[in-house]
């Protein structure tokens, strides 16, 4: 069981390293065609092989991994490579498991402590449909399904008319986007492959 795991996390790692370095290599010809929704849409090529490599069988995505095959090594199949006899190789397969579900749990932990934080800021402001954000905080979009704008009570001091503007027409644009949910798709793939230093660059 623990070997199908290690098994499977390794073919999306390779997955997901195939996908980041592709849209590294397309970002700026698509930003200098299309401009930068060009460059932010071909993001949605990751998660679309992550998840295309969930339900393929192995012998599928053969031609896909041979286009990265000098990216990374490939795992031996058998664990008990690593040591010798198989009982050595299903220990450090478990070992390799558990490593993973540690670093999945404590990302989860601070994602969901950065959330409660932010929740804790927040209250409603009178008369705006708006939630309201200490002083000093950056505007923001709140919520996954029906998100509502959160600006800080010193929003309108701060800043100046043309700059509140820009500042509520690029919320906007993230509102008519979903990009909040995007932003949850993308936080979800670097919590599974915390481990792997392009999520950090990609998120």
């Amino acid at each position: 069981m623990a070997d199908a795991g290690l098994a499977l996390l390794w073919g999306q790692t390779q997955v997901f390293t195939l996908g980041v370095v592709v849209v590294a290599l397309l970002r700026l010809p698509l930003r200098r065609a299309f401009g930068a929704q060009g460059a932010y849409l071909v993001w949605g090529l990751v998660p679309a092989l992550s998840a295309a490599a969930l339900w393929s069988r192995p012998a599928d995505l053969a031609p896909l991994l041979a286009v990265g095959q000098g990216l990374l090594q490939p795992v031996p199949r058998a664990a008990s490579t690593v040591l010798p006899g198989a009982a050595a190789g299903v220990y450090w397969a478990l070992v390799g498991m558990w490593l993973w579900a540690l670093g999945l749990a404590a990302m989860l932990a601070a994602m969901l402590r950065g959330h409660r934080r932010l929740h804790s800021l927040l209250r409603a402001e009178a008369g705006r449909g708006v939630w309201e954000l200490p002083a000093g905080y950056s505007p923001a979009l709140v919520g996954l399904w029906r998100p509502r704008l959160a600006l800080p009570v010193d929003f309108d001091h701060v800043f100046s008319a043309a700059e509140r503007r820009a500042i509520l027409l690029h919320e906007a644009a993230h509102a008519q986007r979903g990009d909040n949910r995007w932003n949850l798709l993308a936080q979800a793939l670097l919590a599974l492959l915390w481990f792997h230093p392009l999520a950090w660059w990609a998120l």
